[in-house]
This record gives structure tokens, sequence and C-alpha cells, in this order.
């Protein structure tokens, strides 16, 4: 399942691979995929990361999480109109107390314009009552109550340290960091289970659509979450601008300068993308370190180079790998994600013996080189505008190009090497008691995927004797299958 919206949870699946282009599916998938992996591995670091950050570990702790985030309007408020009160008062802001405040700047009208801009619009009661809590909330920052301190001189120096990001979202202030988190839950919990689908669509719509509705674009929203890393335990400390900020930062300019422009695939904010942009560019440049973001970029750049002469050592290229990922990701890894087994391909490699172009972006294994291992064994060459999506090297070898399937069948000198376009095939897979998944692609010749070490990771059993049984207790797994080389055999025929 993928989404446009995910792009607000973006900062959190941003990495080093942003800074080049591989194919756009590939980083379609890694943007605005809501599941990012479903493997036993990855979702066990996911379940731990959700703990230590947020203390979840069911559906109530995270309904829990999200309340906290989503109650923090408080916070947001008050920053609204304490960077009001700065801006107006200057040095005078340290003079300012409670009451002046709750005067000048936390009035009915002053609290309702900046409710507005959340699309809050209580009626005559709510309004009281938020007020109420509001003032509460307000004094304990003036230092009014019990165990509490005035913090008015410290926020004069979070103004002073956060004014360049501040100056573009003083209306949202940090809200756009509390939805980030709140979309990061969601996404982690409805991969982990702890919601289900109808669950998980509820809270990242609302939310979501709600940061498009507050927000009016990208500088905006970058600025919001940036502002409340800034912001995140003010109480506790008195440095602002820390390394888990800049490296924020650098996330965004990566993703502000990647090769894959993100933002724009959203389709969300798209008018005036680019003055978008360079407001934006201008105050993360401010923080990050130039010299090492460009280090950082040369060394990606490299490494994409070595991957193009990789692919010229073994009889390609890299656009014709561009199009082997996209068709592989587009026809097939999103049919057999959504079935939430495309791990399969990747955790069981050895058992396999599957290489697909994911593999060559590893550095365990290697697409090309078992592509040329087919070839070579089977004297094959493919034609200039043929190119490998996936190499099967157990069962009857086979290689699936845009142009069919090339099957090596029989035994030791008796081998010989059948094709068969893509209209000719008609896949259909049965798992047996071996615990392979015999996958057919006529009434004779078949390739193999092991299902042992799946069943054994899912806590699963497979049957020695019953056939009809491993159907009932694996149909997810097989139609998942059946799918996938469904869709990409009817794309490549098509």
């Amino acid at each position: 399942m993928q989404n446009p919206n995910n792009i607000f949870g973006a900062i959190y699946r941003i990495s080093a691979i942003d800074r080049i282009f591989l194919s756009k599916e590939y980083a379609k998938d890694r943007i605005f995929s809501i599941v990012a992996s479903n493997s036993p591995n990855d979702l066990s670091e996911l379940a731990a990361e959700l703990n230590e950050l947020y203390d979840i570990t069911d559906k109530q702790s995270l309904y829990e999480a999200i309340k906290g985030y989503d109650s923090t309007e408080f916070e947001t408020i008050l920053l609204n109109l304490l960077f009001r009160a700065k801006d107006e008062l200057g040095d005078k802001f340290s003079e300012l107390n409670f009451g002046k405040f709750n005067l000048v700047y936390a009035n009915d009208n002053s609290l309702k314009s900046a409710l507005e801009v959340f699309k809050i619009k209580p009626n005559d009661d709510d309004f009281k009552t938020y007020k109420a809590d509001f003032e509460n909330f307000a004094k304990f920052f003036f230092g009014i109550g019990e165990d509490a301190s005035d913090q008015i001189p410290k926020f004069a120096k979070f103004y002073d340290a956060t004014k360049e990001i501040s100056a573009l979202c003083k209306g949202t202030t940090i809200a756009a960091f509390d939805y980030a988190r709140i979309v990061q839950i969601a996404t982690g919990g409805y991969a982990l289970g702890y919601l289900n689908e109808q669950e998980f669509l509820e809270i990242f719509t609302l939310y979501t659509e709600m940061t498009k509705k507050i927000f009016k674009g990208f500088d905006e929203f970058i600025a919001s979450f940036l502002l409340g890393r800034a912001f995140m335990n003010f109480f506790e400390r008195d440095e602002f601008i820390d390394e888990g900020l800049i490296f924020r930062a650098n996330t965004f300019y990566i993703a502000l300068n990647s090769p894959f422009d993100m933002f724009k695939e959203s389709g969300i904010w798209t008018e005036n993308l680019d003055e978008q942009k360079a407001r934006i560019s201008k105050i993360l440049e401010n923080l990050i370190d130039l010299n090492e973001y460009k280090n950082a970029q040369n060394e990606m750049e490299s490494l994409k180079s070595g991957l193009e002469n990789e692919l010229l050592s073994h009889q390609s290229d890299i656009k014709k790998f561009e199009k082997a990922l996209d068709c592989y990701l587009a026809n097939f890894h999103y049919v057999l994600k959504d079935g939430g087994v495309e791990f399969i391909f990747n955790d069981f490699v050895i058992e396999n013996a599957i290489f697909t172009p994911l593999h060559e972006l590893t550095d365990e294994f290697s697409f090309c080189t078992n592509v040329e291992k087919f070839l070579n064994k089977t004297k094959i060459k493919l034609a200039d505008d043929e190119w490998a999506i996936m190499v099967i090297l157990r069962g009857d070898n086979t290689l699936v190009t845009n142009k069919g399937f090339y099957v090596q069948s029989g035994f030791m000198f008796m081998k010989k090497v059948n094709f068969y376009p893509h209209k000719d095939v008609k896949f259909r897979a049965v798992l047996d008691g071996t615990g392979d998944l015999k996958c057919f692609i006529n009434n004779k010749e078949k390739f193999l995927i092991d299902f042992g070490a799946y069943a054994k990771a899912a806590g699963k059993k497979i049957s020695l004797t019953e056939d009809e049984q491993n159907a009932k207790d694996f149909k997810g797994e097989i139609d998942a299958f059946t799918l996938a080389f469904d869709k990409l055999i009817g794309a490549l025929e098509a």
C-alpha cells in the first residue's frame, strides 16, 4: 500500500541512498509505502523502536501516544502567542508577566485567532473551557503554581536561537513535529499489527489531511518540524540547536536536493514548489555543514559509478537496470509486499537462490553476476532491447526477462533450454510436503521457492502429506505469489 500523504513521515525514511537516482519505483517504494518492510527482523527492530521512543507495545499504548501528541495544542498555541509578543516587545519581552500576556496576547480574540490556524472554531462553552485550561497551562510557563519556574527568559533565548526557522512557521509553530510523529506511529503500528487497516486509515487520513489544511507549503511544514525538534525537552535543556536537530536538517536537505522529487511526486502543495524549496533550503544551509554534505554526496555518486561499471561488466547497463528495477517493483514486489511476503526473496536468498534487481543494491548478493552465470551456462545471448528481471536457480533454472521465460530443464548432459514468451506462460503454484512452493510455468517445467524457512519464521507448519491442508493454511502466501507472477506476466505481455 502506497500513499502520497506518507511524505509527512518521510523524514524517518530518507537516507543517503536518496542522494542518487536508481529508479522511480525504488524511490516511491521507500518514501510512499506505508509498510517499509515485512521482514521479521525489520519488524522486530521497529517494535523495539516504537517501544523505546513512544512506550508503544500494543494498540492501547499506541492510541495513548497519539493522544499525547494530539493534546500538545496548548504548546503550539502558547508559542504562537509568545512569538507575537517577542516580535512586538523586543528587548522589553523580559518584562512580560502573565497579567499583561493574558490581557494583551491571550485575550479572547487573540486566542481564537491562534486556534483558527488549526481550523479549530469552538462554540462559546467549549471556548470558555479551553481558555480556562490554557490559562492554567500558560501560568505554569510564567512560573505561577507549585514547582513552576519562570520560562520567559529561557524562551527569549529560544527565540533568538530559532528565529530563522520560526520566521516560516510562527502560526503553526511546532505542530509538524507532532503530526510527523503521529504518522510514524500509525504506519509503524499498522506494520506491526497493532492496528487493522481501517483503524490505521482513520488515524492516517485524519492527521495527514489536517496537515494539508493547516500548512501552506513544505517550507512551513519543514520549518515547523525543526522548530518542534528544537523545542523538544525545552524545560530540561538550554541548548536548542543540537546534533539531533542538525541531523534532521541534513536529512531534509537530502530530500530537497534528491534527483527524485518526492515533494512534486506527492502532488501536495505543488504551486510555487521551487520557491518553497528555496526558502527552506536557505535556512537548512545555515544549519548543516555544506562541506560534509558535499563529501557525502561525492561518496554516493562514486558508489553509483561503481554500480554502473559493475553492470557494464555483466552485459548490462544502468538504463536496463533501471527498467528492470521499475518493472520488478511495480509488477511483482508491490503485490508480494501487500501480501506481507516480499521478504521471502530478501531474507532467505541462500535457501531460494532467487535473485532480483533489488539484490544488486545489497553488499551480499549480485543479481547481475547470477544472471550472467545463467547466460554463460546456457549459451544464451539476450537481445539488445532485452533485460533480465529475475533469475531462479532452484528446480528448473529459470531466467525471466521482459521477453519471456528461459527454462533450463533435464539432467546432467541432457539439459536443454526452452523459451516461452509471456503469452504462453500459464502460472500455477502448489505447496507440498517438501516445503517447496512448486511454481509451474507449464505442465512440465517448474522452479521452486523454499517455504520451509518462511514457515518457521512465521510460526506456521507445512503438512508433509496433505497438500490440500497446505493450500488452506498458506492460501494468502500462495495467492500473493500467484497474483504477483500473473501481474508481471500480464504487464510484459501487453
